[in-house]
Formats: structure tokens, sequence, C-alpha cells
């Protein structure tokens, strides 16, 4: 007969935990197929490596998670509360290292833009949208100002670029400053030279 969960806790808490990932995924998949045979198809194992780290989890945790015939497997009491857990703590490890990915590829952030009214209501939204459908870790941050105001903002790092229909001259300003040096970035500002 199996240990209860609150037994399990104790036992957790005074033995170093040697748990991994791969008897997670082993335990998550074998709970939801009802089988090693097909737990192990769908991880690439082999039956016997799948056998070996349930056993090894369970031995860490010291509780049964599954109870064994010839022909059938079925998660315990144990099993079954622990399943749901389980297989958060795999989602939000997933969930981590897409965030990872996603801010060691930049793909996360916040830019924002100073426009001219008409051009926030008219066509910034689909510009926006658009965006967001290609970065969705990226947010936007939108400013209305007049065309002077928007340079203004640009030179004093307000906004992270402007966008204006007034006619006048422009040269891009190159900026680079330590913070940004010692990431291996560099910023580029929009500067009016007038009119």
């Amino acid at each position: 007969m199996g240990r209860g969960l609150e037994d399990s806790k104790t036992i957790v808490e005074t033995q170093p935990m040697n748990i991994t990932l791969r008897q997670l995924r082993a335990f998550v998949s074998i709970g939801d197929l009802g089988s090693f045979t097909k737990a192990a198809n769908a991880l690439h194992a082999t039956q016997p490596a799948l056998s070996a780290q349930i056993n090894q989890l369970e031995e860490c945790l010291g509780v049964r998670l599954f109870d064994r015939s010839t022909r059938s497997v079925a998660l315990t009491q144990v099993g079954r509360d622990l399943l749901p857990v389980v297989d958060k703590v795999l989602s939000d490890l997933q969930a981590v290292a897409a965030r990872a990915r996603d801010i060691s590829q930049k793909n996360t952030g916040r830019v924002t833009v100073a426009a001219l009214p008409s051009i926030s209501s008219t066509l910034l939204p689909r510009a926006i949208a658009d965006f967001h459908q290609s970065f969705p870790g990226i947010s936007i941050g939108l400013k209305d100002a007049v065309a002077e105001r928007i340079v203004e903002m640009i030179r004093s790092d307000e906004v992270d670029f402007g966008i204006s229909l007034r006619p006048t001259e422009w040269c891009w300003c190159f900026r680079t400053d330590t913070g940004w040096r010692k990431r291996g970035k560099s910023r580029w500002r929009t500067c009016s030279t007038g009119r």
C-alpha cells in the first residue's frame, strides 16, 4: 500500500531532491497515455528506460505513483493527485524556457512611438496590429504630439521613434551610450535639422 501525500511531504522535505525533467515527463506521459509502451514511443525512449525513470522518481518521492500489473498500469491515488501538479510544473518550465529564448533573441520589450494624432488614429492601429502578429512579446506605447514636439521627444529619448508628415529635412543621428555599448547594441535617433 502506497503512502499518502502527507507522508510524501515529510519525505521530500528531509531528503535531497534528485528529480529530473525526464522523470517528470515520463510520469506525465504514462499518466496521460495509461501505458508504458505508448509513453515510451511518444518520448522516443525504451520501455526499460522509462520504467527505470519511474522507479527512481518513486524512490525519490517515497511514494508509489502507479499500480502495475502484467497487463495494465494505473495511477495510484497519490499519482492522480500529483499528475496535474507535475503537468503544471512542466508547463511553467516550458514557459520559462520560451521567455528566456525571447529575451535572448530580443523578442520582448517595449517600443514607444510619437506620432501626429491624425496618424495615430488612422494608420497606426493597423500597423501595430500587424506588428503584434510578428512580435507578440513587444508592447507598443503610443504618444500623440505635434511635429516639433515629436523631434524633441526623439532627441530627449522620451520615445524610440516618431512619425510625422511635416515636410522638413531629416538626418539620421547615431547615438550610443555606455549601457547600450556594454550590451553590444546601438541606438539610432532621427533628428530634424530644421528649415
